[in-house]
């Protein structure tokens, strides 16, 4: 294998490989020509690096073979200072858990088949603060002279491939060797790729059938999580004589069958791994799983009859009478041992027995299917710590009380970590499934009686076409319904146009099992909240302002205006204005009183919901137009609004307002002020 990094320079400081970690063993780890030193044993690494380098490199080494032993810590360093780049060996090759004779992966002079992830590195990289990466990977496959080559990612040129959006390291099986025959078909969605490196199957002819009615069924069930590319790999011995499912690709041994074909192509759809080692082993999970669905997926493709459905599950019932399983448990099996067939089997049976119990205990509103879609979202994102980590059965419960609201302990107890089996169950009745897989409101807020519209995307996920009339329960009662027509896998969209309750508040919407709600706004409802007089102390001919708070109550907007009266005279008015729902506004009234005295304002709030007033009770006092407290000679007459020149030099020199503001309360107009001698 040949690793170059390029590109990286002045982005990426440092690059790691835990080489020892790797699952296969690497050896022969050598420099590239513009790395002179990159094999760095554990006591190289600096805890506190200098100058964004983690790697003592004086300490590393130019290949393994010069670092002596092995760590689990050592690792292949690169100081990233230009491209950058090592070769290593690493042996793919892998005998069967339980037949030495038997391959899970093979490389040879006849053919070689394994995953991508067995010669591809996992790594972790330092880089400069602010950096920001927009990372393509690109394979280059050098296939022996004559050999054919094929991968599950889009070829961009001859041995040339790029990865999918966002998946970094290259996933899923390689196949290479002289092919006799290979084809490539789109199907469902998928670019579907088949080679064959053996002897034509009784699969041959039904296994573009069985992709293209199983994907909309796996699809419903598991979510799209699989990406365009799907490579098919039939492969002869020494490989596993069954199959084997891998990221966007799986292997089918060229003595099985379809069923097994449908089972591994389950495998595909599962983004989650398992746990292999008891008393924790949760294969059971996966495997059951894949012989559940592929059976379902099976009827789907119009394959199998009902009858073979269930007599497949039969199968896999009779080992809940095996004495020699009399005590197993599932958190016991492990593949290449005496309990591997019974994780397919007792897997198959519980969750069969899962599936129904969350159906029952939701009204059918969750079923395994949206276990399986949690566990993908969680396990299947390699942008999250969880996708390197195996769903333990703890999880698996865990999960499924969540979504189910509900204590599974007994069933978990019973069933997975005990040795009974949820025996006897119903035949298998094909039957559509219908399930919402969004429900909203548009807009989620709105006036009274106004239009909003109610959309609901849903999915059969079930074994057979449905036609199915699908209502609409608003606050419990049945208001709209609408005919759905859907084959096996397939989603439609359905909307109900309603008009808006009248009433305020959130009102609930219900497609099926699934309930949301839009919410009925308030209307405006505009009152006075307080109102406060500039200056404070109101005198006689003198131009004060009287400012109206307002609040709006309501969730719509709404509009007022204020008008002031006294002695049926109006003293002043606001144009029209808007308060936002639950805002408030502040309007601004001047006002002037002609005479001293008591006197009596009614301040009239108009809206369009309705009128209100509020009576004002104040005492007038004397003028004082020039500012200096007392009621004098030198003030302007009550009676006589024209101020004098004194008082109105005297206003402007002693109140401490500015300028403009002192002019405007005496009503000057003027532009420019002179004062005469």
């Amino acid at each position: 294998m040949n690793l170059t990094l390029e590109g990286a320079q002045g982005s990426i400081t440092s690059v790691g490989f835990p080489i020892p970690l790797h699952r296969e063993p690497i050896t022969n780890v050598t420099c590239g020509p513009q790395t002179p030193a990159c094999y760095c044993p554990a006591t190289a690494i600096d805890p506190h690096p200098a100058a964004g380098d983690p790697y003592r490199r004086t300490q590393c080494y130019d290949s393994a073979g010069a670092a002596g032993s092995r760590d689990v810590d050592d690792v292949v360093a690169l100081h990233v200072d230009g491209p950058e780049s090592f070769t290593y060996d690493v042996m793919v090759e892998r005998p069967a858990f339980n037949d030495a004779t038997q391959r899970l992966a093979h490389v040879g002079a006849d053919f070689a088949l394994f995953k991508a992830e067995s010669i591809t590195l996992e790594y972790q990289y330092q880089f400069y603060a602010g950096t920001t990466f927009q990372n393509r990977t690109f394979v280059k496959i050098d296939a022996p002279a004559g050999w054919d080559e094929a991968a599950p990612w889009t070829q961009t040129g001859a041995h040339q491939y790029v990865l999918p959006e966002g998946q970094t390291l290259p996933r899923g099986y390689v196949a290479l060797g002289a092919f006799l025959a290979s084809e490539t078909r789109a199907v469902a969605g998928k670019d579907v790729h088949y080679v064959r490196l053996g002897n034509v199957t009784s699969y041959d002819a039904q296994l573009f059938g069985l992709i293209e009615n199983a994907t909309p069924y796996y699809t419903a069930v598991y979510g799209p999580g699989v990406h365009r590319n799907v490579l098919v790999v039939n492969a002869p011995d020494p490989m596993f004589r069954g199959g084997l499912g891998g990221a966007d690709s799986f292997f089918v041994h060229e003595s099985a069958d379809i069923r097994t074909a449908a089972h591994e192509y389950a495998h595909v759809f599962q983004l989650f791994g398992t746990t292999e080692s008891p008393p924790d082993s949760s294969i059971w999970l996966n495997e059951g799983d894949a012989d559940y669905h592929s059976a379902l997926a099976m009827y789907a493709a119009d394959i199998w009859t009902p009858h073979q459905v269930d007599a497949f599950f039969g199968e896999a019932a009779r080992d809940a009478k095996d004495p020699d399983l009399r005590t197993a448990v599932l958190t016991d099996a492990a593949y290449g041992t005496s309990l591997e067939r019974f994780a397919y089997h007792k897997g198959l049976i519980v969750l069969r027995a899962l599936d129904e119990t969350l159906r029952s205990r939701s009204g059918a509103q969750v079923t395994l299917s949206d276990v399986l879609r949690a566990l993908n979202a969680k396990h299947g994102d390699a942008t999250r710590a969880e996708a390197a980590q195996s769903v333990t059965n703890a999880e698996l419960q865990n999960v499924s009380e969540e979504l189910v609201v509900s204590d599974l302990s007994n069933f978990f107890e019973d069933y997975v970590t005990g040795t009974k089996w949820p025996l006897p169950y119903a035949p298998f009745v094909p039957e559509g499934q219908l399930v919402v897989g969004t429900l909203d409101a548009r807009p989620a807020r709105v006036s009274a009686n106004a239009s909003l519209t109610i959309s609901a995307n849903v999915t059969n996920r079930g074994t057979e076409k449905l036609d199915k009339l699908v209502g609409l329960m608003m606050d419990g009662k049945q208001v709209a319904s609408v005919n759905v027509s859907l084959g096996v896998g397939e989603t439609t969209r359905v909307t109900f146009p309603i008009l808006a309750n009248a009433t305020p508040g959130d009102h609930d919407a219900r497609v099926l099992y699934v309930t949301t709600s839009y919410h009925t706004l308030s209307p405006p409802n505009v009152t006075i909240d307080h109102t406060a007089f500039v200056p404070t102390t109101v005198r006689a001919n003198q131009s004060i302002t009287l400012l109206v708070f307002l609040q709006n109550g309501g969730e719509e907007p709404g509009t007022a205006r204020v008008e002031a009266r006294a002695n049926d005279t109006t003293l002043g008015k606001t144009t029209e204005t808007i308060i936002d729902g639950g805002g408030a506004s502040t309007l601004t009234l001047p006002l002037r009183f002609p005479s001293m005295g008591p006197v009596t304002v009614r301040l009239g709030l108009l809206t369009p919901q309705g009128n209100s007033t509020l009576a004002m009770d104040l005492n007038v006092l004397e003028a004082d137009s020039d500012g200096d407290g007392v009621a004098d000679s030198q003030d302007a007459f009550p009676q006589n609004p024209v101020l004098t020149q004194k008082g109105i030099v005297s206003a402007v020199q002693n109140t401490p307002m500015p300028l403009w503001v002192a002019l405007a309360s005496l009503g000057v107009t003027a532009g420019v002020m002179t004062r005469r001698p």
